[in-house]
């Protein structure tokens, strides 16, 4: 059994932040739908029984091209804007590799799928060279039950046990802006 914390957030005066086995999650986040990198949560299903390339393999993948508009898009150095592509191939590892049916990335892991994305051939081919099928990004529509910080306890679950803890910060729920301020 884990710890569910619920403390002050830094971020927003008066709202409560849950912390899960170290990830922080912003319940403001969770529960809103404020614009780019601020509340649309999105989700991937997992890949069972697709052909896997192990962790290393997957991180040895560099794309300038995707590392530029990761830069761009959240105004971040070109270190930081790899930091956040890592962690995206971490997360898209995760979901070719965890037994959890439906995986929630971080904001700014989403940030950097959706610049990913873009790049439609290149996406699709590392897709099937290292997981052996696309795997795709399902944003929450409008109208959906809002998720909730319960709803990311299994993401949470999966991170800790493939990982042995938090991989960055990067993997906290909070909104994109005010982590790149932090």
């Amino acid at each position: 059994m884990c710890l569910t914390l619920k403390i002050p957030c830094p971020f927003h005066k008066g709202v409560p932040m849950t912390v899960y086995r170290g990830i922080k999650i912003t319940n403001s986040w969770v529960a809103t739908s404020s614009g780019p990198g601020g509340g649309t949560p999105s989700r991937a299903s997992s890949l069972k029984g697709c052909k896997k390339a192990t962790l290393e393999e997957v991180l040895e993948y560099q794309n300038s091209n995707v590392v530029l508009r990761i830069q761009r898009e959240l105004g971040v150095e070109v270190s930081k804007a790899q930091e956040f592509f890592t962690d995206l191939k971490r997360f898209l590892w995760l979901v070719a590799n965890s037994s959890v049916e439906c995986l929630v990335p971080s904001p700014v892991v989403d940030e950097a799928w959706h610049s990913f994305v873009l790049f439609t051939q290149e996406y699709t081919d590392f897709c099937d060279r290292y997981f052996g099928r696309f795997i795709h990004h399902s944003p929450v529509h409008q109208g959906e039950a809002r998720m909730t910080a319960e709803d990311l306890q299994p993401t949470i679950d999966a991170v800790q046990a493939a990982f042995g803890g938090i991989p960055s910060t990067n993997w906290h729920y909070v909104p994109v802006k005010e982590l790149l301020a932090a």
